[in-house]
């Protein structure tokens, strides 16, 4: 419950064009909970570095923005959850996009 309420609140910072403070938020969770095994939690861990690299992007860090992206794949790309997954595939799709800006 604490991860996803963290989570909405890097959100949330986010929507208010508080970036810096979301990904602090982001990397919170990833510090908490990013070595648990729990499927939930490594959800939340893999949406929180996705969205910490959109706020990256959207900071015109583009560099941090790619690493994340390759964190997320490196950590969840042989998972077989079907979110996490997901989170693989978007995370890769906007690594993608940008290497062809």
């Amino acid at each position: 419950q604490v991860a996803k309420t963290l989570y909405n609140k890097g959100v949330r910072l986010g929507q208010l064009d508080r970036g810096e403070e979301a990904i602090s938020v982001y990397d919170d969770i990833d510090r908490r909970y990013g070595g648990d095994a729990s499927a939930a939690l490594r959800e939340q861990v893999a949406k929180a570095l996705y969205n910490k690299g959109v706020r990256l992007g959207q900071l015109d860090r583009i560099e941090e923005e790619i690493s994340v992206y390759d964190d997320i794949d490196r950590r969840y790309g042989g998972d077989a959850s079907a979110a996490l997954r997901e989170q693989v595939a978007k995370a890769l799709y906007n690594k993608g996009v940008r290497l062809g800006q």
